[in-house]
């Protein structure tokens, strides 16, 4: 029966990973069992000896694969041909709008437009792998996704990994709360001081919406907010009579959908949220992650603004008056 074989060679995202799961990420469409039995039958190996599951590649190794034609066909996910064709084909709508607010070799920051998922089909995970895929070095397992992930309907900074050690660093950085992000939004109800909201929260995967819970069931939220101003409108657009007020919010925990549904838990739903409360006459809500910064000294990063997309700025104006846009930018 015919043999196939491919050579590979690892790359710097590839050192210190485990060798199948290197196999893992460059043969997606092989089973993990197939995998494990390669590995112990002898037929994948590194530098053209036998290795074990667990064994640490390193940048510069060699793998070799052989398998019989009766395994299925594979694609290998670095085969830079492949990867340039598809990238040439596959031009999603966001390219020609793509705002990038910083970039390094191991990180990214985009301006993410309300209604665009962070990852998955036609996300912005989609268009970073384009930009990698044009100056990357070659990597065999790692491929850039997000560090964190902003509801479809929120816009503002996204963070995305260009290397397994921005993956692994801007992980810590979040693990240890080291970065300091704030959103700017528009609540229903007149907000007149400064605040904490600490709540127990509880997500539930099957209505993929988030709850009030205890302190025995749930997981503590907390979230600093910061009312900046506002206003009560004459018109259908009063919110119940209630007014408006924009507010920063400054999470120091990251629960799904934590703003929104404590918002609502307080009183000052975001005006337009109809799944946590919003009133219903208004069409979304308005919630931008508008500065972010990081509370280390070890890496070089800047102090992020996202700029609010036109329409927003439109809205908070019609609401707040013009001087509400400098009173976020400072």
């Amino acid at each position: 029966m015919p043999t196939r074989e491919h050579l590979l060679e690892a790359g710097p995202d590839d050192d210190g990973r485990r060798f199948d799961r290197v196999l893992f990420k460059a043969f997606p469409e092989m089973s993990r069992t197939v995998i494990f039995r390669l590995i112990r039958k002898g037929l994948a190996r590194l530098d053209d000896k036998k290795s074990t599951c667990n064994q640490t590649v390193h940048k510069g190794d060699r793998i070799t694969i052989r398998y019989s034609a009766s395994v299925e066909d594979i694609s290998v996910k670095n085969n830079k041909e492949k990867s340039a064709a598809k990238s040439a084909t596959k031009k999603s709508e966001l390219s020609n709008s793509l705002e990038i607010l910083y970039q390094d070799n191991n990180i990214i920051a985009l301006n993410k437009p309300a209604g665009v998922p962070a990852h998955g089909p036609g996300s912005l995970e989609q268009e970073v792998i384009h930009i990698w895929e044009r100056t990357n070095p070659t990597s065999i397992s790692f491929r850039p996704g997000p560090i964190h992930r902003l509801d479809r309907n929120t816009s503002g900074i996204q963070l995305f990994s260009l290397s397994l050690t921005g993956a692994r660093l801007f992980s810590r950085f979040f693990q240890e709360h080291a970065l300091k992000k704030i959103y700017c939004g528009i609540v229903q109800g007149i907000i007149e001081r400064s605040t904490v909201w600490e709540d127990f929260l509880l997500h539930d995967k099957n209505t993929r919406t988030s709850l009030e819970s205890t302190r025995d069931n749930g997981k503590s939220a907390i979230t600093q907010v910061f009312p900046v101003t506002h206003a009560i409108p004459i018109g259908p657009a009063m919110a119940n009579g209630q007014g408006y007020s924009m507010v920063l919010f400054m999470p120091k925990t990251g629960r799904t959908h934590q703003i929104r549904l404590q918002a609502q838990i307080h009183g000052h739903p975001l005006s337009g949220d109809k799944k946590y409360g919003g009133n219903q006459d208004i069409q979304g809500y308005l919630l931008h992650a508008i500065a972010l910064s990081i509370t280390v000294k070890d890496y070089p990063f800047p102090d992020i603004m996202a700029p609010l997309p036109l329409e927003d700025r439109k809205m908070i104006t019609s609401i707040f008056g013009n001087n509400c846009i400098d009173l976020l930018s400072t």
